[in-house]
Protein backbone atom coordinates (compact mmCIF):
# COMPACT_ATOMS: atom_id res chain seq x y z
CA UNK A 1 0.00 0.00 0.00
CA UNK A 2 1.23 3.53 -1.27
CA UNK A 3 -0.54 6.86 -0.93
CA UNK A 4 0.50 10.36 -0.92
CA UNK A 5 -2.05 12.83 0.31
CA UNK A 6 -1.36 16.88 -0.46
CA UNK A 7 -2.93 19.90 1.88
CA UNK A 8 -3.34 16.82 4.07
CA UNK A 9 -4.02 19.14 7.13
CA UNK A 10 -6.64 22.22 7.92
CA UNK A 11 -4.84 25.44 7.55
CA UNK A 12 -5.12 25.84 11.46
CA UNK A 13 -4.21 22.57 11.97
CA UNK A 14 -1.27 22.94 9.86
CA UNK A 15 -0.51 26.58 11.41
CA UNK A 16 -0.38 24.61 15.07
CA UNK A 17 2.30 22.44 13.90
CA UNK A 18 4.21 24.75 11.83
CA UNK A 19 4.27 26.77 15.53
CA UNK A 20 4.98 24.20 17.27
CA UNK A 21 7.98 23.51 14.90
CA UNK A 22 9.19 27.33 15.22
CA UNK A 23 9.33 26.96 19.31
CA UNK A 24 11.48 23.39 19.11
CA UNK A 25 13.81 24.91 16.41
CA UNK A 26 14.15 27.96 18.78
CA UNK A 27 15.23 25.47 21.55
CA UNK A 28 17.92 23.10 19.20
CA UNK A 29 21.58 23.82 19.80
CA UNK A 30 22.42 25.14 16.34
CA UNK A 31 26.06 23.79 16.92
CA UNK A 32 24.70 20.28 16.65
CA UNK A 33 25.40 18.52 13.45
CA UNK A 34 22.43 15.51 14.86
CA UNK A 35 19.32 14.82 13.43
CA UNK A 36 17.01 16.17 16.22
CA UNK A 37 14.33 13.55 16.99
CA UNK A 38 11.34 14.34 19.47
CA UNK A 39 9.12 11.50 21.49
CA UNK A 40 5.31 12.82 20.81
CA UNK A 41 4.09 9.06 21.25
CA UNK A 42 5.92 6.21 22.30
CA UNK A 43 5.54 2.41 23.59
CA UNK A 44 1.23 3.00 23.82
CA UNK A 45 2.30 5.91 26.34
CA UNK A 46 1.76 10.15 25.02
CA UNK A 47 5.21 11.39 25.60
CA UNK A 48 5.02 15.18 25.05
CA UNK A 49 2.59 17.76 26.40
CA UNK A 50 2.64 18.91 22.67
CA UNK A 51 1.01 15.26 21.56
CA UNK A 52 -3.11 17.14 21.57
CA UNK A 53 -1.05 19.23 18.77
CA UNK A 54 -0.39 16.84 16.23
CA UNK A 55 -3.56 14.40 17.31
CA UNK A 56 -5.25 15.21 13.64
CA UNK A 57 -2.33 13.22 12.23
CA UNK A 58 -3.44 10.07 13.62
CA UNK A 59 -6.89 8.09 12.90
CA UNK A 60 -7.21 5.79 15.20
CA UNK A 61 -4.96 6.71 18.35
CA UNK A 62 -5.63 3.04 20.10
CA UNK A 63 -3.92 1.72 15.95
CA UNK A 64 -0.56 4.60 17.07
CA UNK A 65 2.26 2.78 18.15
CA UNK A 66 4.98 5.15 17.63
CA UNK A 67 5.18 8.89 16.68
CA UNK A 68 8.14 10.64 16.56
CA UNK A 69 9.09 14.03 14.88
CA UNK A 70 12.58 14.70 13.55
CA UNK A 71 14.60 18.01 12.83
CA UNK A 72 17.63 18.15 10.64
CA UNK A 73 19.05 21.29 12.38
CA UNK A 74 20.64 24.44 9.43
CA UNK A 75 24.29 23.20 10.87
CA UNK A 76 23.60 19.77 9.35
CA UNK A 77 22.70 21.54 6.15
CA UNK A 78 25.20 20.65 3.71
CA UNK A 79 26.45 20.87 -0.07
CA UNK A 80 25.95 17.17 -0.49
CA UNK A 81 22.51 15.16 0.11
CA UNK A 82 23.25 12.96 2.90
CA UNK A 83 21.37 9.11 2.79
CA UNK A 84 19.62 7.84 5.72
CA UNK A 85 18.38 4.65 5.48
CA UNK A 86 14.86 3.62 7.32
CA UNK A 87 15.20 -0.20 7.43
CA UNK A 88 12.10 -2.42 7.40
CA UNK A 89 10.59 -3.05 10.46
CA UNK A 90 10.29 -6.13 12.38
CA UNK A 91 6.85 -6.21 13.26
CA UNK A 92 4.00 -7.52 10.68
CA UNK A 93 0.50 -5.58 9.98
CA UNK A 94 1.71 -2.02 10.59
CA UNK A 95 1.95 1.35 8.02
CA UNK A 96 4.15 4.40 8.55
CA UNK A 97 3.28 7.42 7.43
CA UNK A 98 5.97 10.70 6.98
CA UNK A 99 3.69 13.89 7.34
CA UNK A 100 6.13 16.61 5.78
CA UNK A 101 5.71 20.05 7.38
CA UNK A 102 8.29 21.86 5.14
CA UNK A 103 9.27 22.12 1.19
CA UNK A 104 13.06 21.09 0.52
CA UNK A 105 14.87 19.33 -1.97
CA UNK A 106 15.71 16.57 0.48
CA UNK A 107 13.66 13.33 -1.00
CA UNK A 108 12.50 9.80 0.28
CA UNK A 109 13.74 6.94 -2.55
CA UNK A 110 10.93 4.13 -2.77
CA UNK A 111 11.86 0.98 -4.12
CA UNK A 112 11.55 1.86 -8.09
CA UNK A 113 9.00 5.13 -7.70
CA UNK A 114 10.22 8.85 -8.67
CA UNK A 115 11.88 10.17 -5.58
CA UNK A 116 9.29 11.98 -3.84
CA UNK A 117 10.09 15.42 -2.62
CA UNK A 118 8.59 16.81 0.72
CA UNK A 119 5.76 19.11 0.63
CA UNK A 120 4.55 21.16 3.05
CA UNK A 121 1.52 19.43 4.47
CA UNK A 122 1.96 16.61 2.36
CA UNK A 123 1.57 12.96 4.12
CA UNK A 124 3.21 9.59 2.77
CA UNK A 125 2.09 6.46 3.93
CA UNK A 126 3.19 3.11 2.53
CA UNK A 127 3.71 -0.49 4.64
CA UNK A 128 6.36 -0.62 6.94
CA UNK A 129 7.68 -3.68 6.03
CA UNK A 130 9.44 -1.58 2.57
CA UNK A 131 12.74 -0.34 2.80
CA UNK A 132 12.75 3.71 1.81
CA UNK A 133 15.97 5.84 1.64
CA UNK A 134 15.47 9.49 3.34
CA UNK A 135 18.02 11.88 2.17
CA UNK A 136 18.74 15.28 3.87
CA UNK A 137 18.26 18.69 1.82
CA UNK A 138 20.58 21.52 0.57
CA UNK A 139 18.08 24.13 -0.03
CA UNK A 140 16.26 24.86 3.28
CA UNK A 141 17.36 26.05 6.68
CA UNK A 142 15.94 22.40 8.17
CA UNK A 143 14.12 19.31 6.96
CA UNK A 144 11.41 18.46 9.84
CA UNK A 145 8.85 15.66 9.31
CA UNK A 146 6.87 13.31 11.75
CA UNK A 147 6.67 10.15 11.32
CA UNK A 148 3.63 8.06 12.28
CA UNK A 149 3.54 3.73 12.48
CA UNK A 150 0.02 2.34 13.06
CA UNK A 151 -1.29 -1.00 13.57
CA UNK A 152 -3.39 -1.89 10.22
Amino acid sequence: MIQIQNNFLSNIDFVKIEDLLNHIQCNLNVTTKKLFMYHIFYHEKICSPFFHIVKPLVQDVSKLETMILYVVPPTAKNEKIFEDTDKPLEIKNNITSLYFINSNNGYVKFFGLDDIYPEQNKLFTFDSNFKINNYTCTNAIFKAFIRVVNTK
